[in-house]
């Protein structure tokens, strides 16, 4: 806004914490998991090999930016420094802990040594870096690749994966006049459901998924038992977190039961409403 002494200029941005998500740079988001998963590649190679390289193998992932060595030796592997008993032994007996002492190891295999993290970023920091950088890359051209589709063609693209649908071809608000067609058909809806003081907001998509089915009293048991099976599938992938490509997704699920939305004498249409979240940047 002018006046006599200059401007004045509001700027409203995303936070910083929505910022980072939608480019995957949360704590633990895509591009962490990335960041632990090739260090984990590059480190290998300067790991002892030990009890037939069990110490290389022997590990789990507590979080996406952590790696953990579960062999028992693995403390003292790392520090590089022998630990011994209280009698000068290297073996301790039941329930003895061991002392640290100034004796370094000596590793066998070539190449191997102590605080395999710290050797592996002076050799490979400038292939972490490359990775890193084309990981990050990628990320932009699939979200790009994304916004060229429409939001219910993801959705569709998404459904089509269900191991329950039979040849698997879901079209968008048209169904064929045959069984085992498949539609999901998008429903008026208030879009916006949430504000956010940075300007963003979280929206719906609200839809049907139409499924178009031979009719019986025999084949309508099929039917909800179908209903129900889809239901249940849509639930496990929300929980695992496979959801449609949508950039910011939130959630997809069922918001009710199948019901039958019309029949003729050897066929029905059962519907299935759905739901899904997703938020936008201001």
């Amino acid at each position: 806004m002018a006046n006599d002494s200059g401007f004045t200029v509001n700027v409203k941005m995303n936070s910083v914490n929505r910022i980072l998500k939608r480019l995957g740079l949360e704590n633990d988001g895509r591009v962490i998991k990335f960041i632990r998963d090739d260090s984990d590649r590059l480190m290998n190679p300067f790991i002892p090999m030990g009890d037939s390289g069990m110490l290389r193998r022997n590990k789990s992932y507590p979080s996406n930016h952590e790696i953990k060595y579960k062999s028992p030796y693995a403390h003292y592997q790392y520090y590089g420094k022998l630990m011994l008993a209280e009698n000068g032994s290297s073996w301790a007996k039941l329930g003895e802990k061991k002392v640290v002492t100034s004796t370094n190891l000596k590793y066998h295999t070539s190449g191997t040594g102590p605080k395999w993290d710290q050797i592996m970023m002076q050799r490979k920091k400038s292939e972490l870096i490359r990775d890193v950088k084309r990981f990050i890359k990628n990320l932009k051209k699939r979200r790009i690749k994304m916004s060229e589709k429409s939001k219910m063609d993801l959705i569709r693209d998404f459904i089509e994966t269900c191991p329950l649908l039979k040849k698997g071809k879901v079209n968008v608000d048209y169904i064929k006049d045959k069984p085992q067609s498949y539609s999901i058909d998008e429903t008026p809806s208030t879009t916006i459901i949430k504000e956010y003081r940075d300007g963003g907001t979280q929206n719906q998509i609200l839809f049907d998924f139409s499924i178009q089915a031979n009719f019986s009293v025999l084949e309508n048991i099929k039917n909800s038992k179908f209903c129900e099976d889809f239901t249940n599938w849509i639930k496990e992938q929300d929980k695992k977190g496979n959801l449609p490509k949508i950039e910011s997704i939130c959630w997809i699920k069922c918001t009710g039961r199948g019901t039958i939305l019309q029949t003729t004498d050897t066929t029905a249409i059962y519907v299935i409403p759905m739901q899904v979240v997703y938020e936008e940047d201001f």
